[in-house]
């Protein structure tokens, strides 16, 4: 079986690489454009970097998790072969597009597209099985495409908050039931009491709360109303992580399970602070706190426990597992630091360098696993 054959065979085994290897390759671009002024193929380096550290990572990412997740939901083959090589393709052709000033029209049609086709695929599978409690990700997949839509007509802002607003959702739904479900596990198979608690009506008005609040700072992103939601929404996804035993667990695979979900309500709170006070917290604390922190830190363990589970390879971190997921949310942490800080600069070249180093760890103990023989 060759590796390219291995690589196809499932979506996490490509996309996941595909995920890490673009944030290894595009922070330091980023860096060196920023503090030097070096030419690059985009004429507009920060529309270049906004973009694709929010879609095309993402996009990779959510591939990966939803061409492994969804055959398991509906009990269905998965994508494989020339179809999951062709889906690969579309994303790849986006990242061409978008460096090289391709037209706007070639733009709005490949990269919203990728995830158009992403929701159409996940769409059949659901419908063809019945399985519509998962229809929501459908939705959500949908308004990212919207997202990426809106962002290339130029409204850059707006398409970024749907993105991260679309993104903290699909975190708190998912997030919200693997996160408890890990722990119960591990917590039941290893005798500890007491257990997580349950899914109830608690956990459905935080998460109504909580969808209000983002749904709000998209379309009213000044709104004192919306700083309150944000706020009372906040609170109630830390009270979910709280219930859910954060330190009933000492494998590390399920606490940094409960540290990366806890960056989706740190982001909501720290949205809100930047409604009341502008001035010291701004939008790019915002913007950096949903995408190098949330996203960044719960599609890591995804990606970690994916590659790991679907390999027959017991899921338990090692030493670059651990030192993997430190570095990224050390450099989230710093960059957020940096964006409330006047000594910009430095902690930028800090920040930059810990989250490049976090998935270049990934990639070294995980691309081998990626591109191993599956186990019978």
């Amino acid at each position: 079986m060759s590796r390219i054959n291995i690589l196809l065979s499932h979506g996490y085994r490509v996309f996941f690489p595909a995920t890490a290897l673009l944030a290894v390759l595009y922070i330091p671009i980023w860096l060196m454009v920023f503090m030097t002024g070096s030419e690059f193929g985009p004429s507009n380096t920060l529309r270049w970097h906004s973009h694709e550290m929010t879609f095309a990572y993402l996009g990779a990412a959510m591939a990966g998790f939803l061409l492994t997740a969804i055959p398991n939901w509906v009990s269905r083959p998965r994508l494989q072969g020339g179809p999951l090589a062709g889906l690969v393709l579309v994303w790849f052709t986006g990242r061409i597009i978008l460096c090289a000033d391709a037209p706007n029209w070639l733009e709005l049609i490949f990269l919203p597209g990728f995830f158009v086709l992403l929701a159409a695929y996940a769409l059949r599978e659901i419908l063809s099985a019945g399985n519509y409690r998962n229809l929501p990700v459908v939705g959500l997949i949908l308004l990212l495409a919207t997202a990426d839509a809106i962002f290339l007509s130029g409204q850059n802002e707006l398409g970024l908050r749907l993105a991260f607003g679309s993104a903290a959702v699909l975190i708190s739904l998912i997030g919200g039931r693997v996160t408890p479900a890990f722990t119960r596990n591990w917590m039941v198979a290893h005798g500890k009491q007491p257990l997580p608690a349950a899914t109830d009506r608690f956990d459905v008005i935080v998460l109504l709360l909580s969808v209000s609040a983002l749904f709000l700072w998209v379309i009213l992103p000044q709104s004192a109303l919306t700083g309150v939601l944000l706020t009372i929404g906040g609170a109630g996804q830390i009270a979910r992580v709280s219930r859910w035993r954060p330190f009933g667990a000492s494998e590390p695979l399920i606490w940094m399970l409960h540290i990366g979900f806890a960056w989706v309500p740190l982001a909501m709170l720290l949205t809100a602070a930047g409604i009341f006070r502008p001035e010291t917290f701004s939008q790019s604390v915002s913007f950096h706190t949903f995408g190098a922190g949330a996203i960044a830190g719960m599609t890591l363990i995804v990606m970690m426990r994916a590659l790991l589970g679907h390999s027959k390879i017991p899921i338990v971190a090692d030493k670059l597992s651990i030192g993997a997921f430190t570095l990224i949310a050390s450099g989230a942490l710093i960059r957020i630091i940096a964006a409330l800080h006047d000594a910009l600069i430095p902690l930028l070249d800090i920040a930059a360098t810990l989250w490049t180093l976090g998935f270049l760890l990934f990639l070294i103990r995980f691309v081998p696993i990626a591109l191993s023989k599956p186990k019978p």
